[in-house]
């Protein structure tokens, strides 16, 4: 495949008037744009290409070798081991097929190709018609074999950038793959985006976010405290959906650190929280039984109960108290 070639650039404002003009009013028009080329008038006959889409603009692509048979190969398997499911085939075939499928995943990491990192990338940017399982697969190879500065723009632009054409299902997959491409990368962006009250853009699922982002913090070694105090900012985060808040509070409580005192203040205002949410409540209190000493929790959840008003709330702390107190 030959490297692609730079799109040529629009033709300027300037010039379609002149040469409009030129139509009506004959040589007086050709005139005045020879004489605005003569000034040195930056107006005449220049102007500024469309910027290029991350990943895959012209100086990228005339950089990078062209793909070679190989590549052009793997990405035909890709195409054939990512397609729908035949509804009519048997389980024996399936298993085959997702275990051919989990192959191919690890031969992209274990065996990065630029190649089929831009092969990918063309039939991902052209083909906005494949099937969602498809063209999250088109963009893990792309994400694994481009140079790591585009993947990690590429895969950035697809999380952060409303596109119909690239839909919500693919971009959560993209969080994903940008935790696994790049997870140094995602901890740094995503972290003022899962610290915010409200979101200002339309974005991945918080859940799929606040996964990634743990996940990567922990397997570039980022401090216990910052990933928990991410953790209690979710928790306690009313605007936030309940899955999110379900997942944080879950991370608090299996945590293998001594919960700080900013973690403990988190479960404890979930706890008296007046919300419909009893579930979330639940939660919070089995978080506070199992991430705090026995005397800690025991003190908490029987203060909470002596004030508690909801009758079958109260039920359950004092289970919880008797399961919890010395």
């Amino acid at each position: 495949m030959q490297a692609t070639r730079p799109r040529p650039g629009r033709t300027p404002a300037a010039s379609r008037t002149l040469r409009a003009r030129a139509k009506a009013h004959g040589a007086p028009a050709l005139a005045l744009s020879l004489l605005l080329a003569a000034c040195g008038d930056p107006r005449a006959g220049t102007s500024d290409p469309a910027p290029a889409a991350a990943g895959d603009g012209p100086a990228a692509a005339a950089a990078a070798p062209a793909p070679s048979p190989e590549a052009r190969a793997r990405l035909e398997r890709l195409l054939e081991l990512f397609q729908p499911d035949d509804p009519l085939a048997t389980s024996d075939h399936l298993d085959r097929r997702l275990a051919d499928q989990r192959a191919f995943r690890e031969e992209l990491e274990d065996d990065p190709d630029e190649g089929l990192g831009r092969l990918a990338l063309a039939r991902f940017r052209r083909e906005v018609e494949d099937p969602q399982a498809l063209r999250v697969e088109l963009l893990r190879a792309a994400g694994w074999g481009l140079p790591r500065d585009e993947a990690v723009a590429l895969l950035q632009e697809v999380v952060l950038t409303y596109d119909a054409a690239t839909g919500y299902g693919v971009r959560g997959q993209a969080v994903g793959i940008w935790a696994d491409v790049a997870p140094a990368d995602l901890v740094e962006v995503l972290r003022p985006v899962l610290s915010e009250r409200r979101h200002r853009q339309t974005l991945p699922p918080d859940e799929e976010l606040l996964r990634a982002w743990v996940r990567s913090a922990r397997a570039v070694g980022h401090p216990p405290g910052e990933i928990e105090a991410v953790l209690a900012e979710v928790t306690t985060n009313i605007y936030q959906d309940d899955a999110t808040r379900h997942y944080a509070i879950g991370q608090l409580a299996s945590s293998s650190e001594p919960l700080g005192a900013g973690a403990r203040r988190a479960l404890e205002e979930v706890l008296v929280e007046s919300s419909r949410n009893g579930y979330l409540r639940r939660k919070a209190a089995q978080a506070i039984a199992e991430a705090l000493p026995a005397e800690d929790a025991c003190r908490i959840l029987s203060r909470v109960a002596d004030r508690e008003s909801d009758q079958a709330f109260l039920v359950f702390l004092a289970d919880m108290v008797d399961s919890v107190c010395p």
